[in-house]
């Protein structure tokens, strides 16, 4: 398909608004993240940043469960 991707790493406090921020920064067209499969007190232990994210960034958010 000759799709161009780009991977970029960044550290910080909130991963949610570094994600966000590097959306922003490299005009991004969409976003995928990857989902633990977190459910129920595990949410409230390790947070949900795809939330954060999703509600931070004007693009498409594709999530892909891993197994």
């Amino acid at each position: 398909e000759h799709v161009e991707v780009e991977v970029v790493v960044r550290h910080g406090r909130s991963p949610a608004a570094q994600i966000a921020s590097a959306v922003t920064e490299l005009r991004a067209d969409a976003v995928v993240m990857a989902s633990h499969g977190h459910r129920g007190i595990k949410d409230l232990i390790f947070g949900t940043t795809i939330n954060s994210v999703r509600h931070r960034v004007k693009v498409p958010l594709l999530i892909v469960q891993g197994s």
